[in-house]
């Protein structure tokens, strides 16, 4: 298990033995906002997809294409129109 695998694991055993606070729904939501914020070809696991629910389709899967680069993946910053790869 790599360094961010245990980190994960720590916080959701930390977070269910928390009675004082939400923290588990904390996490979700937080892992959920960046899945939404996926671009290109999304990936079966993302909850913001069409296919599952969401309101989200594959997006600029052809970026970058005239050029001969793929652009296509990656984050969008909290503007939407910045991608970050």
């Amino acid at each position: 298990m790599g360094g961010a695998e245990r980190a994960v694991d720590w916080w959701l055993t930390w977070a269910q033995n928390s009675d004082d606070h939400p923290w588990g729904t904390l996490l979700g939501n937080s892992f959920f906002f960046y899945e939404a914020q996926q671009s290109g070809v999304l990936p079966t696991w993302n909850r913001a997809r069409r296919a599952n629910g969401g309101w989200r389709d594959n997006a600029h899967t052809t970026d970058g294409a005239d050029v001969g680069y793929d652009t296509s993946g990656g984050f969008y910053d909290a503007g939407g129109e910045l991608l970050c790869l």
